[in-house]
């Protein structure tokens, strides 16, 4: 079964409670880094893109 099909039952709960702090690399302080991260609510998502900066050598 798909894992988003499965149900918490017999009276259990479950709660995921999530935050996010980003701190850029010294260097990359001025363009704000290069990583990324997002917490979704309504879609009960979270999300993390690290490592991502070659990337930028390509002009992206």
């Amino acid at each position: 079964a798909d894992s988003s099909d499965q149900k918490v039952t017999d009276g259990k709960s479950l709660k995921l409670t999530s935050g996010s702090y980003y701190l850029p690399h010294p260097d990359k302080e001025e363009t704000g880094g290069e990583d990324a991260h997002f917490i979704c609510v309504n879609e009960q998502a979270i999300g993390v893109a690290d490592g991502v900066g070659g990337w930028a050598d390509l002009g992206v």
